[in-house]
Order: C-alpha cells, then sequence, then structure tokens
C-alpha cells in the first residue's frame, strides 16, 4: 500500500532529488511536495478514466430549483469527492444534464452517476501511482533541480504512463471485446469492439 509520501520520493527519486520521510519535513523537497500534491493527485485523476478512482452514487436532490435551462438540481458527492462526472443514467437527448459548480442540473426527476473520486494513495493502481509520480516530478524539477529539460522529460513520462493505463483499460470490464491488431493486421496495437 503506497502513501503520499511514497509517492513523492518516486517523483523525488524520477528527478535525483532528497527523499522525504513527511510533507512536513524541514527540507525544500517537502515544501515543494506538499504544495504540489493534492492538485497534481487531482488533475491527474481528472485526465482519464482510472478505474481505481471510478465511483456510482445517487445523488440528493437541492431544495433551490435551478435558474433557468433544468427543473432540478442535485448536489455533488462529498465523500468522496467528485472530481469529474462521467455518466448519468437515463440521460440522453431528451434528459439532458450539465455540471454548474457542485451541482448537476436536469430535467430528470433522479439522478444517478457515475464519477471519478478523490481517493487515498493507498489505493493507488501501479498505473496511477506512476503517472502521479511522473506528474510531481515535472512540475517539481525546475524548482528542485532547475532543469526545464527534466520536467519536459518527466512531463513526456507521465504522457506515456496515462497512454499505458489506457491500453490496460481496455481489456478491463465485460462492455468490451478486445481484438488484437497483431491478429488481424500484423501489428501489436488492440483495439475495441463494443
Amino acid at each position: 500500500m503506497a502513501s503520499e509520501v511514497d509517492v513523492c520520493n518516486d517523483a523525488l527519486t524520477f528527478i535525483g532529488a532528497t527523499r522525504i520521510t513527511s510533507l512536513t519535513d524541514d527540507l525544500n523537497e517537502a515544501g515543494v511536495m506538499n504544495q504540489l500534491y493534492q492538485r497534481t493527485v487531482d488533475m491527474v485523476l481528472r485526465s482519464y478514466i482510472w478505474k481505481c478512482a471510478k465511483f456510482q452514487a445517487e445523488l440528493a436532490q437541492s431544495a433551490t430549483d435551478p435558474t433557468y435551462g433544468f427543473d432540478n438540481a442535485f448536489r455533488l458527492p462529498t465523500d468522496p469527492l467528485c472530481l469529474r462526472v462521467l455518466d448519468i443514467k437515463d440521460a440522453d437527448v431528451t434528459y439532458k444534464w450539465d455540471r454548474f459548480g457542485e451541482f448537476i442540473h436536469t430535467d430528470l426527476a433522479t439522478c444517478k452517476i457515475s464519477f471519478i473520486g478523490r481517493i487515498d494513495a493507498s489505493a493507488f493502481d501501479p498505473m496511477l501511482r506512476d503517472a502521479i509520480a511522473a506528474k510531481l516530478a515535472a512540475d517539481a524539477a525546475y524548482p528542485l533541480v532547475g532543469s526545464t529539460t527534466l520536467s519536459q522529460y518527466m512531463y513526456t513520462m507521465f504522457q506515456q504512463k496515462v497512454e499505458q493505463a489506457k491500453v490496460a483499460s481496455i481489456i478491463e470490464g465485460s462492455s468490451s471485446v478486445l481484438l488484437s491488431s497483431a491478429t488481424l493486421m500484423g501489428t501489436s496495437r488492440f483495439d475495441t469492439v463494443r
């Protein structure tokens, strides 16, 4: 099980900086990691549909209706905090929806959603942990080691980690059928057919 400090130390190792024992250590590295950690985690979680951070919830209707455009407002979850709404059950061209701050506005009478929620480092799968560490390293490279080149390299690594996670996600879940293009076209690329 990873901790916040473990993920930060992965990032610090990537850029050759001093490792920390706590985000409150009296070290420049700890201060930078403490400043960057939560917003970086939230950004990376929002950037992709990480299955380890995917949740469902039935939302409570707000006592205050939307000003216009929709009939109902529903408050988004706070435990875990909703970072990104993925889908609303029964929403379609007739029943549209939109996010307004911490609310979903819709004409639906009930609102069941799937969403990406904020999770603790102990719940990160290995690919998410690597992606967060690479993004932290990209953001910390200049303040800690003064290298824009290393920052750019780590950002490229972050993008590659997300792409690897996308490929791995294709094979998880019963809604997708995996076909190997290697069999069909002589490549090692995978395609999803629904």
